[in-house]
């Protein structure tokens, strides 16, 4: 039985593998092309996604509270973090990538003026460049703990849209070494 619907927006790097983090942790959520549903506002008046309703009907917006209600209805909460320490720095990489690095992107390739953009880049290479420091003084294997913890997912969803945006994170060399020791995750492994 279908656990959750989860709508969102294939392209988006914040979404678009929801349903197999569900799969990780052992609920079966069915995704759905929020530009498919006809009355989509009805079911979310915001029109925001991505956006879960569960089978008993209960409904969520924004991506991080999807992450951690998916995560804490399953039988894997450890994937937050083992240890309060864990899971509060976990919560910030969370925050963290879902809005400064978002809003950042948003700024540079949809800002409505040259400074929108222009400052918009300058952000997405200053939280690079800081990302790429925190590896290098990191103590652990992945970015909060020896196990890989939904935010160093998200690390890797975000880091691959810079591809799809033209940009590159090549001189910055924690970053590469970090995102291929998480490639063969479930969660991110080629189905």
């Amino acid at each position: 039985m279908t656990w959750a619907t989860l709508y969102m927006e294939p392209n988006s790097g914040r979404s678009n593998w929801i349903s197999d983090l569900g799969k990780y942790v052992g609920l079966d959520i069915e995704s759905v092309d929020v530009k498919t549903v006809d009355n989509y506002k009805e079911l979310f008046q915001l029109g925001k996604t991505p956006a879960l309703i569960t089978s008993d009907g209960f409904k969520l917006t924004e991506a991080v509270v999807i992450y951690v209600y998916i995560i804490n209805s399953s039988s894997k909460p450890e994937f937050l973090g083992k240890n309060l320490k864990e899971k509060a720095t976990n919560m910030k990489w969370l925050s963290f990538f879902n809005s400064d690095f978002i809003f950042a992107f948003i700024q540079a390739f949809f800002g409505t003026t040259d400074n929108d953009k222009s400052s918009g880049m300058e952000k997405i290479y200053n939280y690079t460049e800081y990302f790429n420091n925190e590896l290098k003084e990191k103590k652990t294997k992945y970015l909060i703990s020896d196990e890989i913890l939904v935010a160093d997912i998200v690390a890797y969803k975000i880091f691959h849209q810079f591809s799809i945006f033209g940009l590159s994170y090549d001189k910055y060399n924690k970053i590469a070494p970090y995102l291929e020791s998480l490639k063969n995750h479930p969660i991110l492994a080629p189905k």
